[in-house]
C-alpha cells in the first residue's frame, strides 16, 4: 500500500462516516479511539485495517503493537505504512474529527489537506453539492 492509497482510504472513508471512532464508556474521561466501534465506525488506522485481519483484540492494543509482525495480532496491511505517517493520521482523528454526527469537518479537512501537501500527496477536494 503506497502513502498515496493510505491517505485516500482515510480520507474518504472518514468523510463518507462523518464523524470519529470514540468509546465513551469511561465516567469522567475523555472518548477514547477505537479502531472499530460497535457501530461500525472506524478511526484513521482502523479504515486501513482489511476486515479478514482484524480481531477485536487490536481495540486493547496501540497500533506499533498491530505493525509488529510477532505480536499474535498482527496486521500485514498495516505493517506496510510508515509509523510516522500513520502517527499522523491517528492524530488528525482523534484531534480534529467530529464527536457527533452533523459537527463541521472543515477543520478536519483542512489539517487533511495540509497533511497531504507535507508528504507530496494528491488532496481529493470536497465537490460542492
Amino acid at each position: 500500500m503506497t502513502l498515496q492509497e493510505a491517505f485516500d482510504k482515510v480520507l474518504f472513508g472518514l468523510r463518507a462516516q462523518a464523524v470519529g471512532s470514540f468509546d465513551y464508556s469511561g465516567v469522567g474521561m475523555a472518548p477514547s479511539c477505537l479502531y472499530r466501534n460497535k457501530t461500525g465506525l472506524k478511526c484513521a488506522i482502523g479504515q486501513l485495517i482489511p476486515d479478514d485481519e482484524y480481531v477485536p483484540e487490536m481495540e486493547a492494543l496501540l497500533f506499533l503493537a498491530i505493525k509488529d509482525p510477532q505480536h499474535p495480532a498482527h496486521c500485514k496491511t498495516l505493517s506496510k505504512v510508515p509509523v510516522f505517517f500513520l502517527r499522523d493520521l491517528m492524530s488528525i482523528h482523534d484531534m480534529f474529527m467530529p464527536q457527533r454526527k452533523g459537527d463541521s469537518m472543515l477543520r478536519w479537512e483542512d489539517q487533511m489537506r495540509e497533511t497531504a501537501g507535507r508528504y507530496g500527496l494528491h488532496y481529493t477536494q470536497i465537490l460542492p453539492e
